[in-house]
């Protein structure tokens, strides 16, 4: 089974990765500490062909979308950047995805989606991690790829 590859490799990419972004998550403050988590962000969605990754908190507002661009001086609409974050314009809120939502909702802490992704209008294969745990967490990492 094909998609049953690429969750694999989604998934195995991002377990490793849980404990920095975890890490990065409780520590961003400012822009000063969001550009470097930004940066590690793309780092980790560049580790895959066509890697994308975006990055919540518990209450689904996108705080890092490498699918969206980086916008440090607040000059677009939506963007990454810290303002952008305060603002909830990075992206859309996600509490309502399917990968985040199970991921949050389940004890297990993983949730599993395929669907057109309505910021890079291609269909996409994700899977999210908890970050924390139930019921008590600093959000959730969604990894898809295309």
């Amino acid at each position: 089974m094909a998609n049953q590859a690429v969750y694999t490799q989604l998934l195995t990419t991002l377990v490793p990765a849980v404990p920095a972004l975890q890490l990065g998550v409780g520590g961003v403050v400012s822009q000063a500490t969001y550009a470097p988590f930004l940066t590690a962000a793309h780092t980790l969605a560049n580790s895959i062909p066509n890697g994308r990754l975006v990055i919540t908190v518990p209450d689904g507002t996108v705080l890092i979308d490498t699918g969206k661009p980086d916008d440090p001086t607040d000059t677009m609409a939506s963007g990454n950047s810290w303002a952008h974050f305060l603002a909830k314009t990075v992206n859309e809120n996600h509490n309502s995805r399917v990968a985040i939502f199970d991921a949050q909702e389940w004890p297990c802490g993983i949730g599993l989606e395929r669907k057109l992704s309505t910021t890079t209008g291609v269909t996409e294969t994700y899977v999210a991690i908890r970050l924390g745990t139930h019921l008590d967490s600093l959000g959730t990492a969604r990894l898809s790829t295309h």
